[in-house]
């Protein structure tokens, strides 16, 4: 029987990508070592024997005899464990760009150049001027001024234009009724008129997305996006020159990637990043607040895969600084929320409270309710990790669920957190209402991650309740869980949970050894 090539194999991209590994010791180059990083961290997720092989025969190039002899595998068990790690690795990792993600396509090559839509006469383009600007002041006069903007436009295109940006700009804040009345007007636009086939697409595109920004779980919102880009994709196959639809499909594939994170997938949410971040880059959309956000995004996915935090507070802090030169004051909060979380997730809690404290002004009065949600509920998690969960409690109170404030996808989060300081404070009662709470909202959205952490936080309190029994099943359900979805960071804290109320030494020296990695990566 011939043995089948490469090509029928698909496990051969990430065998390839072990022995570069293997083959050029040293101080690696940044693609080299956020490889080096994603494949320590993903072997956690493999059991101890399949994690000794893969480090032995493929990291360190010992020979499969002597791994066998000094684990006392027959060559047999050996090598089926082996297939086994690498299947499991490579559902984890992402080597290669993936063919189902849509790109923005190369430039044209007919010497035609790339040109904007002129959508609207001067007064237009100066009141949707002033009313971005009162948006990234955290200013809701803004859906005011888009929609007379858009009532007064005569022109059924350039209507359904101001329509959708209304429609987007007041999701930024959280009005998802004003939205639905928006968006609403627009489709009756589009279905009452024939516009040329790239425009048409363009809008259905963006229409497509803010539906998934409304949609009530994630995995719905996955499906909407997909439609979005094939909209999107196939206006700019119709008209290759136009820039806006490039832009949208740019938004479209960052709140993908987004997505794909918060479900988990995180090798496919880097993929559709790295095509988001590819597509600004090509095209010269760096000078657009929402590019900003895109790009720092990817620099975080990068992070959670290959645990070089480090790496990406340096790609943030740029961004950042570009953000404050432009005066975009709700972008700047927002890439300062991804600052603070960076720099709490790598253990420095006291740098991210500091970038906390010297956002918060900032934020209380130039930013969006949501950007305001996301910089407190990210210093919540540092305040209680510094020991201080009171001060966590304190400031979440300001974005509690119920008041407009914090947005509806970050519910469940906000629960969470509060369990978690509570849980700090030694309120087990009100800890395990919060996480339970919390689990429920994770449920409701279909987002498994955000579910292992809930139970994780479950399991704890009923420990020091002294229920068990039922901390050992939610413990279980947390393993079960954050073991395929869960971020690294995640899965260190179910481990040490899990040690510490199972008492488990093995646990225990596993989670160290695990915490350790962690922390060194971090810092490169």
């Amino acid at each position: 029987m011939a043995r089948r090539t490469d090509r029928d194999d698909p496990l051969s991209t990430l065998r390839h990508s072990l022995r570069r590994l293997r083959a050029a010791p040293g101080a690696p180059d940044a693609a080299r070592a956020d490889l080096l990083g994603a494949v320590e961290v993903a072997l956690f997720r493999l059991p101890p024997r399949q994690r000794e092989i893969v480090r032995r025969y493929d990291l360190g190039g010992e020979s499969a005899a002597d791994a066998q002899r000094a684990m006392a595998l027959s060559p047999r068990q050996f090598f089926r464990d082996r297939h086994k790690a690498l299947v499991a690795l490579s559902e984890r990792l992402t080597f290669a760009a993936d063919s189902r993600v849509p790109s923005g396509g190369a430039p044209p090559n007919d010497g035609s150049p790339i040109r904007t839509i002129g959508l609207g006469s001067d007064a237009t383009l100066a009141g949707r001027t002033f009313a971005r600007s009162l948006a990234q002041a955290g200013s809701t006069q803004c859906l005011r001024i888009l929609g007379t903007l858009a009532s007064e436009a005569s022109d059924p295109l350039k209507r359904t234009d101001l329509l959708l940006e209304l429609v987007e700009t007041a999701l930024d804040f959280n009005d998802e009724n004003f939205a639905a009345e928006a968006r609403a007007s627009a489709a009756q636009i589009l279905s009452d008129n024939v516009f040329a086939p790239a425009m048409a697409d363009w809008m259905q595109g963006r229409l497509a997305r803010a539906q998934a920004r409304v949609s009530p779980t994630q995995r719905e919102g996955a499906a909407e996006l997909a439609r979005s880009t094939a909209f999107l994709q196939r206006s700019i196959a119709a008209e290759p020159g136009l820039l806006e639809a490039r832009a949208a499909l740019a938004s479209a594939l960052g709140d993908d990637a987004t997505l794909r994170f918060a479900l988990g997938t995180f090798g496919q949410a880097r993929a559709v990043s790295s095509a988001a971040v590819e597509l600004i880059a090509g095209f010269g959309l760096t000078n657009r607040p929402r590019s900003l956000e895109i790009m720092a995004m990817h620099s975080v996915i990068g992070a959670m895969i290959s645990g070089r935090m480090q790496t990406a507070i340096a790609e943030v802090s740029p961004l950042l600084q570009r953000a404050a030169e432009s005066g975009w004051s709700s972008t700047a909060s927002r890439l300062g929320a991804v600052l603070v979380g960076l720099n709490g997730v790598r253990g420095n809690y006291g740098e991210a409270i500091r970038w906390y404290r010297a956002m918060t002004p900032l934020a209380s009065n130039g930013a969006k309710p949501s950007d305001r949600t996301g910089l407190t509920i990210e210093a919540a998690h540092s305040y209680t990790m510094l020991g201080q969960p009171a001060e966590a409690l304190s400031i979440l109170g300001y974005v509690r669920p119920g008041d407009g404030s914090c947005p509806r996808t970050e519910v469940p989060d906000w629960h969470a957190l509060a369990a978690a300081a509570l849980d700090r404070l030694g309120d087990s009662a009100t800890a395990l209402r919060e996480a339970n709470e919390a689990l429920e909202g994770y449920r409701a959205q279909r987002l498994e991650r955000g579910a292992g952490d809930a139970h994780r936080l479950i399991a704890t309190s009923h420990a020091k309740l002294g229920n068990g029994r039922a901390a050992r099943e939610h413990l279980s359900e947390a393993r079960r869980i954050t073991e395929s979805y869960g971020t690294p960071y995640q899965f260190l804290r179910t481990l040490t949970a899990e040690a510490k109320i199972l008492r488990n030494p093995a646990l225990e020296r596993t989670a160290v050894e695990y915490a350790t990695l962690l922390s060194g990566l971090a810092r490169t």
